[in-house]
């Protein structure tokens, strides 16, 4: 797989594309040994940098001889683009190559101003470009509201909730796209009305639960146990031809005690 279909900021490039931005971007390539600087804090910068093989080190070193590695950008990711954005802004941090690295520079400012030749990749590239900021910035507010408590333990409940809220929000995921599978299957093996409205049902209910919606867990938690509940007499008496239709049942029941009862999932909705 090429660098234009694993970098993100090459995303939706066309192999055609590509060679007219080689020819309009003019890039320039580079290879850094490991522990060589690609940026020195203090360079006023006009180019991002593509890491094309290897990765670098986003680092920090404070008046009183503190070092710190901020971040860290593999092949395919993009680093010092907010800067060379911005006319004159100094860097506040170094770049350095964390073992030997290939290195793509392109020209924000080319990327930003569309040429004469109107190429149809910079509005691509740019869209790409922001969507990158944007992501980059989340990752950053993230980090200062985690470290923003003055004590350490403010700080690690500050992180372990939002690590339970995500593992919440990944749960109900899951038990949604078991639910919307098992729907399309049921309908695939016997096509009735009563299997578009249950599927239809549980539609509604992931979507309540992913809006966080509240008390949408329980309302499916009891939608699934009724439907074990309903189907659990005739699965037990012809279990030899239906014992499937049984896992499936208790694939419910373990997927409605997930909803009703971890501790993870009513975090996420108490968050």
């Amino acid at each position: 797989m090429g660098i234009f279909e694993e970098a993100a900021i090459f995303r939706g490039v066309t192999k055609e594309d590509a060679r007219q931005m080689l020819n309009c971007l003019n890039p320039v390539e580079k290879t850094y040994k490991k522990d060589e600087i690609i940026y020195h804090a203090g360079d006023e910068v006009t180019s991002m940098g593509v890491v094309l093989s290897g990765s670098v080190f986003i680092e920090n070193d404070d008046i009183w001889g503190n070092h710190s590695i901020l971040d860290r950008a593999g092949r395919g990711e993009i680093f010092a683009e907010t800067y060379a954005a911005i006319p004159r802004q100094k860097l506040m941090v170094n770049v350095v190559a964390a073992e030997e690295a290939r290195i793509l520079f392109l020209d924000v400012g080319r990327i930003l101003k569309v040429c004469s030749n109107s190429c149809v990749f910079h509005h691509t590239l740019i869209e790409n470009l922001l969507k990158l900021s944007a992501e980059k910035n989340l990752r950053l507010s993230k980090r200062i509201f985690h470290i923003s408590s003055k004590s350490i333990r403010g700080r690690l409940l500050s992180y372990l909730s939002y690590q339970a809220m995500e593992n919440g929000k990944k749960m109900i995921t899951v038990v949604g796209a078991y639910m919307i599978l098992k729907g399309i299957l049921n309908l695939i093996l016997g096509f009735s009305a009563s299997n578009v409205v249950s599927l239809l049902f549980a539609a509604v209910l992931i979507f309540a639960m992913l809006k966080r919606i509240p008390y949408s867990q329980y309302v499916t938690a009891i939608f699934l146990a009724l439907i074990f509940l309903v189907n659990l007499p005739a699965n037990l008496s012809n279990l030899g031809s239906n014992w499937i239709y049984l896992v499936e049942g208790l694939l419910d029941v373990g997927a409605a005690a997930i909803l009703a009862f971890h501790k993870d999932v009513k975090d996420y909705f108490a968050g």
